[in-house]
């Protein structure tokens, strides 16, 4: 039965002043509370409560139909303040009420009684006969505490319908009923009408979520792969996404989904996982990161990485890690969350930079496309990877540039690529080929170099040269620098420096520019006298 068709049928009972009886019956969790609250408070805006009065019976933990029938006078309320908790002044106002209707008598054998639960036996009888015309709702039959039978519930429920003219639905989980066979033998006699609550996990995304919401669609599409149709796992992933959401303004769309997506199946996972063995536990997803075993997989296994992978989840990044800790503390750490959703949506912009770069080459090896279109293209594209690229990568941007005569527009790119990466800190000295053999342009050599030697941050050369004789390897970066000493300032350090420090420098000149520039240096101080030509060739220098 369709969500749509149950409202239906709860609103026509609510509509009718004929006493009756209507169970709804559904799993836990379903929604079959929130349904019936809705579509009361919905009836109640709309006028079409047909009893003034209404009260609303949980029977988790209740074990004598004395409790029970206090408390559904105790919580007895206007139907005006449906949506609202009973309070001491409603209980007030029902004492009073039932005094009056009960005459002076029975008022002075109440009114000095507290007004508490179970005050006296007195009370609770003559409560209960005041609980008459009046729209019940008595929720958790299933629930009920083992010295109450669901014959007992039924034989109240048949008194309020019969003799006190009252409208009663039972919300309840039938397959739960702890003494089923007594359920069934009675429900025939008491029932007027059953509903069988079993919404699917797009109907309850309706229930939950408001239709503003941006993402709705993107967390129904998460609930229909895992049939997730437990409305407060719904409500709570809801509730928990919509916080991280709060500081997500500024960032890609994509991030926005990736939270929807991560926090409705952690939620899934930490709280249905004990009852539904399709729905991958808690210690699963984090021992495992979402990959693939070496070991041996057990059944459970195989079918838990099917769901995953239908999920489109395959691992986790700090992103999901950061999500996980929200979902199992219910607590977010704004700042750190905030932090860890910038550093995603940076790696994120980034692959979206290079997918693009990698796709107009691809576009210009296996297509026609017209020049003027595309070389505007290739230069945006381009441009806005340029924190993404590499040098290799720039340089054959530039070759091409120059061989389609645009060498304004090659030079302009060089510049741009020098500029974003110097802001970044990322902008290091270039040798003539990278670690694969790719050529770098010489314009993108001799710009990097000048921009970081003119760099207010750059490390003097005698103290670099300094630390790279005290280092025992040097650094990629390192070597790149050494590639960029000149002859002359290989020549003054080595003029200037006592000891070892000339002798650890030569040996760390690797790279052919370096080890040619600091042997000139050398070759240059043997011309000076025989013995600094002595020195230097007992050290292999010719």
């Amino acid at each position: 039965m369709s969500l749509q068709i149950i409202q239906q049928h709860i609103l026509e009972f609510l509509s009718s002043s004929e006493p009756e009886v209507l169970a709804i019956s559904g799993a836990w969790g379903v929604g079959k509370t929130f349904a019936w609250n809705q579509e009361l408070v919905n009836c109640r805006d709309d006028k079409a409560l047909e009893f003034d009065k209404y009260s609303y019976v949980s029977l988790f933990g209740v074990n004598s139909l004395e409790v029970l029938k206090a408390t559904l006078f105790e919580n007895l309320i206007d139907s005006t303040l449906i949506g609202s908790d009973p309070s001491l002044k409603s209980l007030k106002d029902n004492t009073v009420s039932m005094s009056k209707s009960l005459g002076q008598k029975s008022l002075k054998q109440i009114k000095n009684l507290p007004f508490l639960k179970n005050a006296s036996s007195v009370l609770d009888a003559m409560s209960y006969m005041y609980v008459s015309n009046s729209l019940i709702c008595i929720d958790d039959l299933e629930r009920k505490g083992n010295a109450l039978s669901s014959k007992d519930i039924l034989g109240i429920v048949s008194q309020l319908k019969e003799q006190k003219k009252c409208k009663v639905v039972l919300l309840l989980n039938e397959a739960s009923i702890s003494d089923s066979t007594d359920y069934k033998e009675f429900k025939e006699k008491v029932i007027d009408k059953e509903i069988t609550f079993n919404p699917t996990p797009s109907e309850c995304i309706d229930l939950i979520i408001h239709n503003d919401f941006a993402l709705i669609e993107t967390v129904r599409e998460c609930a229909e792969t895992l049939s997730l149709t437990n409305m407060r796992v719904i409500s709570k992933a809801y509730s928990l996404m919509s916080k991280c959401l709060q500081h997500c303004g500024d960032l890609d769309p994509e991030i926005s989904r990736q939270i929807c997506h991560t926090i409705t199946l952690f939620t899934t996972s930490y709280y249905c996982s004990s009852s539904n063995k399709r729905i991958p536990p808690i210690d699963f997803l984090k021992a495992n990161s979402f990959r693939r075993l070496s070991t041996e997989e057990t059944n459970d296994h195989k079918r838990w990485r099917g769901l995953l992978v239908a999920y489109q989840f395959n691992y986790a990044d700090d992103l999901d890690k950061a999500l996980f800790q929200i979902v199992e503390s219910g607590f977010i750490d704004i700042e750190s969350f905030k932090a860890t959703a910038e550093k995603t949506n940076k790696k994120l912009i980034e692959s979206i930079q290079e997918n693009a770069y990698r796709e107009i080459w691809k576009e210009f090896h296996n297509s026609f496309c017209e020049e003027t279109e595309f070389v505007e293209r290739f230069l945006k594209i381009t441009t806005n990877a340029m924190s993404s690229i590499s040098a290799a990568n720039l340089s054959s941007s530039v070759r091409l540039l120059r061989e389609l005569g645009e060498r304004t527009k090659a030079s302009e790119l060089i510049e741009v690529f020098v500029s974003k990466n110097l802001e970044l800190g990322c902008l290091n000295y270039l040798d003539k080929y990278d670690d694969f053999n790719h050529e770098i342009d010489d314009e993108l050599i001799e710009s990097v170099t000048t921009a970081l030697n003119n760099s207010p941050n750059l490390e003097p050369t005698r103290e670099f040269l300094i630390r790279v004789c005290k280092s025992y390897d040097a650094s990629e970066e390192d070597q790149s620098r050494m590639s960029q000493i000149t002859e002359s300032d290989f020549y003054d350090f080595f003029k200037e420096e006592s000891g070892e420090p000339w002798r650890k420098l030569l040996k760390q000149s690797s790279g052919e520019h370096a080890e040619s520039n600091a042997k000139s240096a050398l070759k240059k101080i043997a011309q000076e006298s025989k013995l600094n030509e002595v020195r230097l060739k007992r050290l292999g220098l010719d």
